[in-house]
């Protein structure tokens, strides 16, 4: 009689484990390139619970990757995929190669942590336009830059104008001042 009780303990221990939460995280790495003036913007990671119930998580970065961050750092999946945001900031960011890792770490049932390798590689900004200051680069080869590389007065490119402080911005954008207005490209 001991042995059957300690048969079907073991049987429900064992199907309980297999019916747990079971924390998931793709991709397995991040690699995006760009350059300091143009670099990636973000980049996905998604999130799920392939087991039963609810899987709680936590997101983190660590503290020395100034240049990344994420959105949201805690949720719950019920088997729905969740997306977390990787976010490059390249201003005032040399060229060259950074890598870091967002951890994603299941916080109830069996502690689960998955890692993902990031690595951003920013090559030299090269002016394909006209650029006139120290330091100006005009990234786009209708492009105009007039000012120093870090703050910009005028930019005019193909699908952009900015005048003002720092016109460092993305395609598609005009910027007068503090004002920003979406142009259609």
């Amino acid at each position: 009689m001991k042995k059957l009780i300690a048969t079907v303990i073991l049987a429900i221990l064992t199907a309980g484990a297999l019916c747990a939460q079971t924390l998931q995280v793709g991709p397995e790495s991040l690699k995006v390139t760009g350059t300091p003036l143009s670099g990636p913007a973000t980049a996905a990671i998604t999130v799920w619970n392939s087991g039963t119930g609810t899987s709680y998580y936590t997101v983190s970065i660590p503290t020395a990757s100034t240049w990344l961050a994420v959105s949201a750092t805690s949720g719950d999946s019920t088997g729905e995929f969740d997306t977390v945001t990787a976010t490059f900031t390249t201003t005032n960011v040399a060229a060259g190669i950074y890598t870091s890792t967002v951890t994603v770490t299941q916080t109830n049932g069996t502690v689960t942590v998955k890692t993902v390798p990031i690595r951003m590689e920013l090559d030299e900004d090269v002016n394909r336009g006209t650029a006139i200051g120290p330091g100006s680069i005009a990234t786009d080869p209708t492009g105009i830059a007039i000012g120093t590389r870090e703050a910009r007065s005028v930019a005019i490119g193909e699908h952009t104008i900015a005048i003002g402080g720092v016109v460092n911005d993305v395609s598609g954008t005009a910027l007068i001042g503090t004002n920003r207005f979406i142009m259609g490209l």
